[in-house]
């Protein structure tokens, strides 16, 4: 070989290995910067209601108990409880770092699968990047929440499921697949869709003649077989379940002990129990920073009425905007909004699946290929439509769509590269490809801008260089800080809080603390007197009130009449003591008599 041609062979090795380092570099990049985002003290709504809140208490009580006054202490909790062991040591940042973990993880399963299927590391890196870039997957990898387990388990099960097919039906894989879907099932009540859609598979790839090269024995084993295959299928179907449920029992036993539903608060109509005592009675409780339904207590309440309608209502949509949802939730999205699904995705989840599905090159791959083409399609498709119809949307409980569907990008994405390629000439060819480029460039831009973003909203830095400490940061996100900090250092330990339009954030109070408008509604309705209404919180054990002032006064404005008023006024007025007051909080010791 002449020095000429070793030159070119190590400028061609060198060119070919640049998309890789690029893609390696960019992943490390978004990684490290998102650890340094997840490095501050927990502020975010649902980690401070529930997913730091309930394993806490937990630990100060000793193990698993009934919470009756936290509704959300009845859902599934596999990762919540991995988030016991650095709780346990003192640290609430380390539960971020689990979460964003499961990121990774489901990252790793979308470069695996690729890299197998296509033999492209190029497109195994693609993945992961526009997988973990999408604002969403930012979001939740930076909080204390536990949909990126979601994600993780909904995604080995389904991919698990395919690998049954392509083994020829090994119990290894469908086992697995079980396992995973039951650890799906419980982590949060979501995985009941993937879990169905995932029964429902299980018969759809059950296809003993797939490897059978001959037209007629295939026709054969279609006409003489059909009834044994049914069946066989159907039993495939009831283990894959079986399994799944197993994994999933502790869960509903410990439900069905509590409340007599084991998918409580599910099924509720099914099981016909009204569940523990006091918890539907916390609903209006369960409200955020500014006084609004949480998104899990507004899915409830527009369910029982009607999504559809809700969103007329509430946020004046008109029907074409609304049968559009399915469609603009890959284009429109805000964080914190739940107009806008409370979150965003990426067009590229959008565009490039549908060319990998409905492109020409289709028709050229192997049977096996389209199959799972189609089905991480079908799967998407319909589990985005059954939530549309199921729930008010919000990205998140769609969230286990993600990974088929970056999936299918990549694949569109090559596809696309593979026809400007194959039809177009040189010159038309590096202007298709150049646009081509732009066009992916500019999509990717739109995570990388919201990546940056985040470093605004986050503000990390302030707090690891010192410049704010963890009671600074805490306070700047969460008003109500400085009452409860004030309550834990002056108030006696058994003391019992109700507090008012708190949005149910318990976790940083160390005095017990019950979120309960409802009650307090009904306590105040019931009165004759102020001195009736202090007998109500006794008997109740409530020792002190903390409420937020602004929400309060709008909500008793609104919620009573005269009478009721005058009990209210006489109540604040001679049977409570101000303690503190501060930030819009005020924290009141109720009369011993």
């Amino acid at each position: 070989m002449t020095n000429r041609e070793m030159n070119h062979h190590h400028v061609s090795a060198a060119t070919s290995k640049l998309p890789i380092v690029c893609l390696a570099g960019l992943l490390l990049m978004l990684t490290l910067s998102i650890l340094v985002l997840a490095s501050v003290p927990p502020v975010d709504r649902d980690a401070l209601t529930h997913h730091l809140a309930v394993p806490k208490l937990y630990l100060k009580h000793g193990g698993i108990h009934e919470i009756p006054h936290v509704p959300f202490s009845y859902y599934p909790m596999n990762l919540d409880l991995l988030y016991v062991i650095p709780l346990y040591f003192g640290n609430d940042i380390v539960p971020k770092y689990i979460h964003f973990g499961f990121a990774l993880l489901t990252a790793g399963l979308i470069s695996s699968y690729l890299r197998r299927r296509l033999g492209n590391m190029v497109a195994a890196l693609l993945g992961g990047l526009l997988f973990l870039s999408l604002p969403v997957i930012v979001k939740l990898s930076i909080t204390v929440y536990v949909d990126l387990g979601l994600i993780f388990f909904s995604t080995a099960a389904l991919l698990q499921l395919l690998r049954w097919a392509e083994t020829r039906f090994s119990l290894k894989h469908l086992a697995l697949s079980g396992i995973f879907a039951g650890l799906c099932l419980g982590t949060k009540p979501n995985g009941m869709l993937s879990f169905f859609f995932l029964v429902a598979t299980v018969p759809f790839l059950y296809r003993p003649d797939a490897g059978s090269s001959s037209p007629q024995r295939q026709d054969q084993l279609h006409h003489h077989c059909r009834a044994g295959r049914s069946l066989r299928s159907l039993g495939w179907s009831v283990v894959f379940a079986g399994v799944a449920l197993l994994v999933y029992s502790p869960w509903m036993l410990r439900n069905y002990i509590w409340t007599g539903n084991p998918v409580y608060p599910m099924a509720q109509a099914v099981f016909a129990h009204n569940g523990p005592a006091n918890t539907g009675d916390h609903a209006n409780g369960i409200n955020d920073a500014d006084g609004i339904q949480t998104s899990e207590n507004r899915e409830r309440s527009t369910s029982s009425s009607g999504h559809f309608a809700g969103r007329k209502v509430i946020f004046g949509e008109t029907l074409p905007e609304i049968l559009a949802i399915p469609l603009r939730v890959f284009f429109q999205g805000q964080d914190d909004n739940p107009r806008l699904f409370d979150g965003r995705l990426n067009p590229y989840l959008l565009v490039f699946p549908l060319l990998a599905v409905l492109g020409p090159k289709g028709r050229r791959r192997s049977p096996r290929i389209q199959l799972e083409i189609r089905l991480l399609g079908a799967f998407s498709l319909l589990y985005l439509l059954f939530a549309f119809f199921l729930v008010d949307m919000r990205i998140r409980y769609i969230a286990p769509i993600i990974p088929p569907l970056v999936i299918l990008a990549v694949i569109g994405i090559l596809d696309l590269v593979g026809i400007i390629t194959s039809r177009f000439s040189m010159r038309p060819k590096w202007l298709a490809l150049s646009a081509t480029g732009a066009v992916f460039l500019g999509l990717l831009g739109l995570n990388a801008a919201y990546l940056f973003e985040q470093f605004g909203v986050v503000d990390p830095m302030s707090y690891l260089q010192g410049d704010v400490s963890r009671e600074e940061y805490i306070q700047k996100y969460r008003p109500e800080y400085a009452a409860v900090s004030f309550a834990n250092s002056n108030l006696p330990e058994n003391s019992r809080i109700l507090a008012l339009f708190n949005g149910n954030r318990i976790y940083y109070s160390e005095r017990e603390l019950v979120c309960d408008n409802e009650s307090f509604r009904r306590a105040v309705n019931a009165a004759r007197s102020s001195a009736d209404l202090v007998q109500t919180l006794k008997r109740n054990r409530i020792s002190h009130l903390l409420v937020r002032v602004d929400l309060f006064s709008q909500w008793a404005e609104s919620q009573f009449k005269a009478e009721q008023k005058a009990v209210l006024q006489s109540f604040f007025g001679d049977a409570l003591s101000r303690l503190y007051q501060g930030h819009g909080y005020v924290l009141f010791a109720v009369a011993a008599g």
